[in-house]
This record gives C-alpha cells, sequence and structure tokens, in this order.
C-alpha cells in the first residue's frame, strides 16, 4: 500500500523523459563498446544509426511503462478511496452505535427472512444475551418461538409493513430474558430495497407491562363496580358536586324512579323534579360541607309518575377525575313508614342554604 501510495505520486511525463534518455544512454555506450570490439574504434555513423534506433524503440517503452503506471495510479488510488470510505462507515457506524445505544427501549433491524441484523444495547439486554445479530430470528428472541407470530393477538409487523408498506404499530406479548412475559408496543418501519420493495423493517418497542397491567386492574376494578351498581338493593348515583348533574346511576335507581339511565345522566334532580321540597338538597350540601358525610338523611322524592315517597339517603364526597362529586345511597323506605304506628308528623328542616348552590334553578 505503501509502495503504491508513493508511485501514484510520480508524474508519469518523468517516466517517459527518464526511458528516453535512459535507451539513448545505454545504446550509446552499447554502440560503441561494439564498434571498439569489432572494428577497433569507434564508428560515429554507428552512433548515430543507434541513437536514432534507441528512440524509436524507447517511445513505444515508456507508453507502456505510462500506461501501467496509469494504471497503477488508479488503483492506488481506489484502493485509497475504498479505504477512506470504510474508515469513514465504520466510524459512522460506531457513531450511530453509540447513539441508538443510549435508548432505553430495544431497537432492532429485521431483514425480510426474519433474522435479526443490527439491535442497540437495550434490544440484547432485553434478550439477555450479549449478541443476537445474526444468531436469532426475531420471534426467537423475543417470543421464544420457532416460527413466526401471526393470527389477531400478535400479527407479524414484518407481514403488515410488507402488506402496507407504512409505519405499523402493535401490541405483543414478549419474553424477556429471564423468561418473564412482558407486554411491549411496538412501531415498525420499512426499509426499502432498489426496486421499492421492503427488504427490512426498523422494530422499536416499548415495555408496557405496568401501564397493561393497570388497564387490566382497572377493567377488573370496572366490572366488579357494574356488578355491584346491578344488584346493589339500594338506590346508587355519583353526582357531580358543582352542578348536581348524574354522572352515573344504577338499575335500582331507574326501578324506583321510573326514569331510564339515559333521562337521568347528564342532568340534576331539580331537572328530573325529584325533590318534593327542593329546600333538601340545601340541607343535603350543607351537611356535606359542614362534616364531609351524611348518614340517613330522610328525604322525599318524586317518581316519574308523581307518586311521593320516603327514602333515607347516606351520601360522601368523592374526587373522581379530578372532579368534587357526591356517591350517595338511597334506600326506599315507604312500606316500612307506612307500616310504623310512628308515623312522622313533621319533617325535620333547615334554613335555606341556597347560595351554596349556584347552579340550583
Amino acid at each position: 500500500m505503501g509502495v503504491l501510495s508513493r508511485i501514484s505520486k510520480i508524474n508519469p511525463w518523468h517516466f517517459l523523459w527518464i526511458a528516453i534518455v535512459l535507451s539513448e544512454v545505454f545504446t550509446l555506450i552499447s554502440t560503441a563498446v561494439l564498434s571498439l570490439v569489432w572494428w577497433g574504434a569507434v564508428s560515429r555513423d554507428l552512433l548515430i544509426i543507434g541513437s536514432i534506433d534507441a528512440l524509436v524503440v524507447s517511445l513505444p517503452v515508456a507508453g507502456i511503462v505510462i500506461y501501467f503506471l496509469n494504471k497503477t495510479y488508479r488503483l492506488a488510488a481506489e484502493v485509497q478511496a475504498h479505504k477512506a470510505v470504510a474508515t469513514s462507515l465504520k466510524s459512522r457506524g460506531a457513531y450511530f452505535q453509540t447513539i441508538l445505544n443510549v435508548f432505553p427501549d430495544p431497537l432492532m433491524v429485521i431483514n425480510a427472512d426474519y433474522t435479526i441484523d443490527f439491535t442497540n444495547a437495550a434490544a440484547q439486554n432485553f434478550a439477555g444475551r450479549d449478541s443476537i445479530v445474526g444468531s436469532l430470528t426475531c420471534y426467537e428472541a423475543s417470543h421464544q418461538a420457532s416460527a413466526p407470530c401471526d393470527g389477531a393477538s400478535h400479527p407479524c409487523p414484518m407481514e403488515m409493513v410488507r402488506t402496507r408498506k407504512e409505519m405499523v404499530h402493535v401490541q405483543h406479548e414478549h419474553f424477556d430474558g429471564q423468561g418473564r412475559r412482558r407486554w411491549v408496543d411496538i412501531h415498525a418501519a420499512p426499509l426499502f430495497d432498489m426496486n421499492g420493495e421492503v427488504h427490512q423493517i426498523i422494530e422499536y418497542s416499548r415495555d408496557v407491562t405496568a401501564q397493561k397491567n393497570a388497564e387490566v386492574r382497572l377493567q377488573e376494578n370496572e366490572k366488579r363496580y357494574r356488578h355491584i351498581l346491578a344488584v346493589a338493593p339500594d338506590v346508587i348515583t355519583i353526582t357531580r358536586l358543582e352542578d348536581g348533574r348524574y354522572l352515573e346511576v344504577n338499575d335500582y335507581f331507574c326501578n324506583l324512579t321510573g326514569y331510564t339511565r339515559e333521562e337521568a345522566l347528564g342532568r340534576t334532580p331539580f331537572d328530573l323534579n325529584l325533590f318534593v321540597r327542593p329546600e333538601d338538597r340545601d340541607r343535603l350540601v350543607a351537611a356535606l360541607q359542614q362534616n364531609g358525610e351524611v348518614q340517613d338523611m330522610d328525604l322525599q322524592y318524586r317518581q316519574k309518575n308523581g307518586n311521593v315517597i320516603d327514602t333515607l339517603l347516606s351520601a360522601r364526597r368523592l374526587c373522581l377525575g379530578g372532579e368534587d362529586c357526591l356517591v350517595a345511597v338511597t334506600r326506599d323506605i315507604t312500606e316500612r313508614r307506612r307500616k310504623s304506628p310512628w308515623r312522622r308528623v313533621e319533617r325535620f328542616s333547615m334554613p335555606s342554604c341556597s347560595t351554596c348552590l349556584p347552579w340550583r334553578s
């Protein structure tokens, strides 16, 4: 490499003149020697003829030398260029590898045959191996499976990208290096060849196991909550404390009042004309503001058909979704009260607290 580099720096025309001069000198010397040997004297005519012959011979020889020198020069230039490109690629490869290793989430470049062409450090750590490039397929590394993933629950990102030729987003259940199940959020993008076909994909995944487990717990709690609401033998309602609008009512509320869920949600008790005595709502809010909860408050409700019923209401303030709400449980005691010998003669009343209810109409 050093010789080629030094030769490539020499001007080829210098070789031409050097070849001509050396050829002339060699010819003159050899002619003089031969003339002395054969005739005992140096022949001027022989020297002139020899010089002409040397010039005629040296020109094509010099041309051949220059041709090979040019080939050598080009070869040296190409070698240097390839070496520079290789050095640059190696440097940039190390540069990008360092950048991608900073990413906390696994990133892989996957070939069309599912073999892994590139990974960052996070992907290797997730797989629990020093290197998975070239030795494993994506489904072996991620799913510990012997075939590519498929089906509605685990659609294959490679097949989806091949079909759509655009970035796709899926959720998969992967296994880490310790065999633990992990839910991951996957974004996969295509890499195209010269013919516009997908020959590789970039797959970026993020561990969302904690969020997934939280979602499952939330769904389970919601099912449990819905079940409790459905089977509860009392009215259960959730209203927004600011304006009194119903956010949730159970089936027993509908059975007792005669209003459907659609009729009740988003409306207030005043919209439905439920309170026989509107000041009862003021009493309720005043007690909540003072104690934070209410136990067995005696209230009368008006049903959709106009009938009046006696109830006992227990309620507590609760923050839901960043809003102050009121969770209330109301029990129908109409029949019990009618059968009781000690029927109520006068309802307990308190001064109006309408100033506490800017929403009251």
